[in-house]
């Protein structure tokens, strides 16, 4: 409420059901083909926190924003404090609900979250030091995701593709098994 994201939620409008993607399988689940058609998970009362929240692209930027304290919110220093590293890791640092990768030669830092579920993967994104925030949703369940990172390079460097020489490649992750997944969901 304070953010006055309106399309973000646990539990979605009829007019907002009517405006939501289709899922896909897409790398999981493995026993479904690619690119078949999946219905949301019903997450129910007590996991929905875990991974039933829906939004848009332009909510999730507003958050961005606040999370770089540009719109004068009570909730902007609230964010930022969540930004503070707590846990320092070889392939990547942890701070509350982030994950925070230093990438290319010239280590830029790049805070982000992930999240996938039953046909879906998201991702946001956000380069402080550059003042550069990414949202990339798509309707396909995929691991391998490294459009959001490429994104948040290219336009904190401020350069053409054709520029940016070879794109970020993500670390090999160990894909959790399924009964894991549930645990991994935004």
């Amino acid at each position: 409420r304070p953010l006055k994201l309106r399309n973000t939620t646990f539990v979605l409008q009829e007019e907002q059901k009517g405006r939501l993607a289709i899922g896909h399988a897409g790398d999981q689940p493995y026993f479904m083909r690619r690119g078949r058609p999946m219905a949301p998970w019903e997450m129910g009362e007590i996991m929905r926190p875990s991974g039933g929240i829906y939004s848009t692209v332009n909510d999730l930027l507003t958050f961005a924003k606040s999370n770089f304290g540009m719109l004068n919110n009570p909730l902007d220093p609230l964010l930022a404090r969540t930004q503070v590293i707590q846990l320092n890791r070889p392939e990547q640092d942890v701070a509350f609900g982030w994950l925070i990768n230093y990438l290319g030669e010239d280590r830029l830092k790049v805070t982000y979250k992930q999240g996938l579920m039953s046909g879906y993967t998201s991702y946001i994104g956000m380069s402080a030091e550059s003042r550069v925030a990414v949202v990339v949703l798509y309707n396909t369940f995929s691991w391998d995701e490294k459009v959001g990172h490429n994104l948040v390079l290219r336009l904190a460097r401020g350069l053409s593709p054709h520029q940016t020489g070879t794109p970020f490649k993500l670390p090999s992750v160990t894909q959790p098994s399924p009964s894991r997944m549930e645990e991994n969901k935004n």
